[in-house]
């Protein structure tokens, strides 16, 4: 039920199972620097970096995927994003 530690905090600090809020955000942390327009990479085991091309769905010609960046309410529009990854590069290093 809970994906992150800000998930679970809200739920406790309102009261959990005596009518909490259950509440997240569809970009689950990792795609926060997208919110404001920039372009945020990670490296681990593989490299990942994502661009939000203003929010619109962008369908790629290079092999990057559309991933949902962000939504900021319920009644606002879906942002999007471009993803790409470079597999096993944090093996190479």
């Amino acid at each position: 039920m809970f994906r992150t530690i800000d998930t679970w905090l809200i739920w406790q600090l309102t009261d959990d199972v005596n009518g909490g809020l259950h509440v997240t955000d569809i970009s689950n942390e990792s795609r926060q620097a997208c919110i404001k327009g920039e372009a945020k990479s990670t490296y681990e085991t593989s490299a990942f970096i994502l661009l939000n091309p203003d929010g619109e769905v962008v369908k790629s010609t290079h092999g990057l995927l559309t991933t949902v960046s962000f939504k900021l309410g319920k009644d606002t529009k879906t942002s999007y994003a471009l993803e790409g990854s470079i597999p096993i590069v944090g093996a190479a290093l």
